[in-house]
């Protein structure tokens, strides 16, 4: 039963996961790590800047590798 759920939720996200929620994705990481970043630096907010760069990659190495694994997958 597990087996299915799995199955399943594994093939509505490879639907789900094209090439234009990816560029999403990746944007949505680039605005994150370079604009926020930018931003809470000027408001002398480092530790939040260091966390919104951190988020950002995360995004950007994330929605990249997600997109690969369900392809080779």
């Amino acid at each position: 039963m597990l087996l299915n759920w799995l199955d399943l939720f594994y093939t509505e996200i490879q639907d789900f996961y094209g090439l234009h929620v990816m560029v999403i994705v990746v944007l949505i990481g680039l605005f994150e790590g370079v604009i926020e970043h930018k931003q809470l630096t000027e408001k002398k907010l480092k530790r939040e800047a260091k966390i919104a760069r951190f988020i950002g990659a995360g995004y950007v190495v994330g929605g990249i590798g997600l997109f690969i694994l369900l392809k080779i997958l």
